[in-house]
Protein backbone atom coordinates (compact mmCIF):
# COMPACT_ATOMS: atom_id res chain seq x y z
CA UNK A 1 0.00 0.00 0.00
CA UNK A 2 2.71 2.51 0.72
CA UNK A 3 0.64 4.94 3.02
CA UNK A 4 -1.89 4.96 0.58
CA UNK A 5 -5.08 3.39 -0.62
CA UNK A 6 -5.67 2.98 -4.53
CA UNK A 7 -9.07 3.13 -5.77
CA UNK A 8 -9.74 -1.15 -5.46
CA UNK A 9 -8.45 -0.99 -2.28
CA UNK A 10 -10.23 2.02 -0.98
CA UNK A 11 -13.75 1.03 -1.95
CA UNK A 12 -12.93 -2.71 -0.15
CA UNK A 13 -11.48 -0.89 2.97
CA UNK A 14 -14.77 0.89 2.70
CA UNK A 15 -17.37 -1.86 2.55
CA UNK A 16 -14.81 -3.71 5.51
CA UNK A 17 -15.21 -0.71 8.16
CA UNK A 18 -18.53 0.62 7.59
CA UNK A 19 -20.27 -3.63 7.14
CA UNK A 20 -22.17 -2.09 3.86
CA UNK A 21 -21.66 -2.23 0.28
CA UNK A 22 -21.79 0.86 -1.25
CA UNK A 23 -23.43 2.18 -4.49
CA UNK A 24 -20.90 3.48 -7.41
CA UNK A 25 -23.17 7.18 -6.11
CA UNK A 26 -22.74 6.36 -2.69
CA UNK A 27 -19.06 5.81 -2.85
CA UNK A 28 -18.06 8.53 -5.47
CA UNK A 29 -19.87 10.99 -3.13
CA UNK A 30 -17.58 9.92 -0.23
CA UNK A 31 -13.97 9.87 -2.09
CA UNK A 32 -15.28 13.66 -2.72
CA UNK A 33 -14.96 14.31 0.63
CA UNK A 34 -11.93 13.18 1.29
CA UNK A 35 -8.19 14.29 0.25
CA UNK A 36 -7.74 12.33 -3.06
CA UNK A 37 -5.08 12.45 -5.26
CA UNK A 38 -4.88 12.89 -9.25
CA UNK A 39 -5.02 8.76 -9.71
CA UNK A 40 -7.86 8.82 -7.36
CA UNK A 41 -5.71 7.29 -4.51
CA UNK A 42 -6.27 8.73 -0.23
CA UNK A 43 -3.50 8.42 2.71
CA UNK A 44 -4.30 6.26 5.09
CA UNK A 45 -4.19 8.74 7.02
CA UNK A 46 -6.93 10.86 5.52
CA UNK A 47 -8.71 7.33 5.49
CA UNK A 48 -8.43 7.04 9.05
CA UNK A 49 -9.53 10.68 9.77
CA UNK A 50 -12.56 10.45 7.82
CA UNK A 51 -13.84 7.19 9.24
CA UNK A 52 -12.87 8.34 12.68
CA UNK A 53 -16.57 8.27 13.41
CA UNK A 54 -17.75 5.33 10.89
CA UNK A 55 -21.22 4.38 13.30
CA UNK A 56 -22.13 8.08 12.52
CA UNK A 57 -21.10 8.01 8.30
CA UNK A 58 -22.98 4.21 8.67
CA UNK A 59 -26.07 5.75 9.73
CA UNK A 60 -25.92 8.26 7.38
CA UNK A 61 -26.18 6.26 4.77
CA UNK A 62 -28.20 4.45 5.75
CA UNK A 63 -31.04 7.18 6.17
CA UNK A 64 -30.52 8.12 3.27
CA UNK A 65 -31.34 4.69 1.74
CA UNK A 66 -34.52 4.90 3.94
CA UNK A 67 -35.39 8.36 2.89
CA UNK A 68 -36.79 6.51 -0.39
CA UNK A 69 -40.19 5.42 -0.30
CA UNK A 70 -41.00 4.00 -3.73
CA UNK A 71 -39.13 2.46 -6.54
CA UNK A 72 -39.97 3.20 -10.26
CA UNK A 73 -38.72 1.17 -13.46
CA UNK A 74 -38.52 2.76 -16.67
CA UNK A 75 -36.51 0.58 -20.03
CA UNK A 76 -35.84 3.43 -22.08
CA UNK A 77 -33.78 1.75 -24.86
CA UNK A 78 -34.29 -1.05 -27.17
CA UNK A 79 -37.55 -2.97 -28.42
CA UNK A 80 -39.59 -2.47 -24.75
CA UNK A 81 -38.16 1.23 -25.19
CA UNK A 82 -41.03 3.65 -23.59
CA UNK A 83 -42.52 0.78 -21.08
CA UNK A 84 -43.04 2.31 -17.69
CA UNK A 85 -42.93 -1.01 -14.61
CA UNK A 86 -45.29 -0.38 -12.29
CA UNK A 87 -43.99 0.90 -8.61
CA UNK A 88 -42.84 -1.28 -5.75
CA UNK A 89 -43.09 0.15 -2.12
CA UNK A 90 -39.71 0.50 -0.55
CA UNK A 91 -41.40 -0.59 2.67
CA UNK A 92 -41.15 -3.93 2.88
CA UNK A 93 -38.10 -6.68 0.88
CA UNK A 94 -39.03 -7.47 -2.66
CA UNK A 95 -37.04 -9.65 -5.52
CA UNK A 96 -37.78 -8.69 -8.78
CA UNK A 97 -36.90 -11.11 -11.75
CA UNK A 98 -36.45 -9.83 -15.16
CA UNK A 99 -36.15 -11.72 -18.68
CA UNK A 100 -38.28 -13.07 -21.63
CA UNK A 101 -39.74 -15.73 -19.54
CA UNK A 102 -43.94 -14.84 -19.30
CA UNK A 103 -43.45 -15.74 -15.39
CA UNK A 104 -40.70 -13.06 -14.42
CA UNK A 105 -42.06 -9.79 -12.86
CA UNK A 106 -40.47 -8.04 -15.56
CA UNK A 107 -40.79 -9.60 -18.73
CA UNK A 108 -39.20 -8.69 -21.89
CA UNK A 109 -40.02 -11.08 -24.30
CA UNK A 110 -39.34 -9.00 -27.25
CA UNK A 111 -35.56 -8.64 -26.68
CA UNK A 112 -33.81 -11.46 -28.12
CA UNK A 113 -30.61 -11.39 -26.33
CA UNK A 114 -32.24 -11.44 -22.97
CA UNK A 115 -32.42 -14.86 -21.44
CA UNK A 116 -35.85 -16.69 -19.99
CA UNK A 117 -34.30 -15.40 -16.11
CA UNK A 118 -31.96 -13.03 -16.93
CA UNK A 119 -31.20 -10.98 -13.84
CA UNK A 120 -32.45 -9.89 -10.70
CA UNK A 121 -33.39 -6.38 -8.38
CA UNK A 122 -33.73 -6.53 -4.91
CA UNK A 123 -35.19 -4.36 -2.35
CA UNK A 124 -33.14 -5.47 1.13
CA UNK A 125 -34.95 -3.38 3.44
CA UNK A 126 -34.67 -5.59 6.74
CA UNK A 127 -30.95 -6.08 6.28
CA UNK A 128 -29.27 -3.30 5.08
CA UNK A 129 -32.08 -1.08 3.23
CA UNK A 130 -30.05 -1.10 -0.11
CA UNK A 131 -30.99 -2.01 -3.78
CA UNK A 132 -29.24 -4.22 -5.57
CA UNK A 133 -28.84 -6.00 -8.99
CA UNK A 134 -27.95 -9.54 -9.65
CA UNK A 135 -27.30 -11.49 -13.20
CA UNK A 136 -28.56 -14.93 -12.86
CA UNK A 137 -25.62 -16.59 -15.59
CA UNK A 138 -27.28 -14.98 -18.01
CA UNK A 139 -25.85 -15.97 -21.63
CA UNK A 140 -25.08 -12.69 -22.53
CA UNK A 141 -24.73 -10.67 -19.52
CA UNK A 142 -25.65 -7.63 -18.05
CA UNK A 143 -24.11 -3.85 -17.08
CA UNK A 144 -24.54 -1.68 -14.67
CA UNK A 145 -23.53 2.16 -15.76
CA UNK A 146 -21.46 0.59 -18.25
CA UNK A 147 -19.41 -1.61 -16.09
CA UNK A 148 -20.04 -6.07 -16.64
CA UNK A 149 -21.68 -7.05 -14.01
CA UNK A 150 -20.19 -10.79 -13.09
CA UNK A 151 -23.03 -13.27 -12.25
CA UNK A 152 -22.31 -13.82 -8.61
CA UNK A 153 -20.93 -10.62 -7.58
CA UNK A 154 -24.15 -8.44 -6.24
CA UNK A 155 -23.98 -4.81 -7.52
CA UNK A 156 -25.75 -2.12 -5.03
CA UNK A 157 -27.68 0.63 -7.21
CA UNK A 158 -28.29 3.80 -6.49
CA UNK A 159 -31.21 6.01 -7.97
CA UNK A 160 -31.18 6.76 -12.31
CA UNK A 161 -28.42 4.13 -12.39
CA UNK A 162 -29.01 2.24 -15.82
CA UNK A 163 -28.71 -1.24 -16.27
CA UNK A 164 -28.42 -2.61 -19.75
CA UNK A 165 -29.72 -6.59 -20.33
CA UNK A 166 -29.58 -7.55 -24.03
CA UNK A 167 -30.70 -4.73 -25.72
CA UNK A 168 -32.88 -3.23 -23.61
CA UNK A 169 -31.62 -0.89 -21.25
CA UNK A 170 -33.65 -0.34 -17.84
CA UNK A 171 -33.45 2.80 -15.27
CA UNK A 172 -34.33 2.70 -12.02
CA UNK A 173 -35.53 5.90 -10.15
CA UNK A 174 -35.95 5.91 -6.26
CA UNK A 175 -38.45 8.26 -5.12
CA UNK A 176 -39.45 10.18 -1.84
CA UNK A 177 -42.82 11.00 -0.64
CA UNK A 178 -44.46 14.45 -1.66
CA UNK A 179 -44.29 15.62 2.26
CA UNK A 180 -40.54 14.78 2.88
CA UNK A 181 -39.28 16.57 -0.43
CA UNK A 182 -40.98 19.75 0.58
CA UNK A 183 -39.15 19.28 3.59
CA UNK A 184 -36.12 19.26 2.01
CA UNK A 185 -36.64 22.03 -0.45
CA UNK A 186 -37.34 24.40 2.63
CA UNK A 187 -34.24 23.41 4.17
CA UNK A 188 -32.34 24.10 1.05
CA UNK A 189 -33.82 28.12 1.09
CA UNK A 190 -33.69 28.65 4.33
CA UNK A 191 -29.82 27.47 3.52
CA UNK A 192 -29.43 29.70 0.68
CA UNK A 193 -31.28 32.65 2.23
CA UNK A 194 -30.38 32.67 5.79
CA UNK A 195 -32.10 34.73 8.06
CA UNK A 196 -30.76 36.79 11.36
CA UNK A 197 -31.96 36.17 14.65
CA UNK A 198 -34.13 38.80 14.52
CA UNK A 199 -36.27 37.37 11.64
CA UNK A 200 -34.96 38.52 9.08
CA UNK A 201 -36.35 42.83 9.49
CA UNK A 202 -32.97 44.02 8.54
CA UNK A 203 -30.67 43.52 5.67
CA UNK A 204 -27.27 43.55 7.35
CA UNK A 205 -27.78 41.79 10.83
CA UNK A 206 -24.17 42.89 11.63
CA UNK A 207 -25.11 46.76 11.59
CA UNK A 208 -28.68 45.79 13.01
CA UNK A 209 -28.82 47.03 16.88
CA UNK A 210 -32.80 48.53 17.11
CA UNK A 211 -33.60 44.27 17.28
CA UNK A 212 -30.89 43.44 19.67
CA UNK A 213 -30.14 40.47 17.85
CA UNK A 214 -26.76 41.93 18.20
Amino acid sequence: MNGYLDPSELREAIDTVLQLTLSDTEFKTMVSSMDTRSDGSVTLKSFKKYFKSSKTIKKEVRAGRKAFTTLNIQVTDGPHKGKVIKKYSLTDAFQISIGNNEECDIVLDQDEDISGTHASICWNWDDDDSLTFDDQESTNGSKVNGASVVAGNTTVLSSKDKIEVGKSVLVVVMEKDDEEEEEEEEEKEEEEDPKCSCGGCCSDCCSCSSCGCM
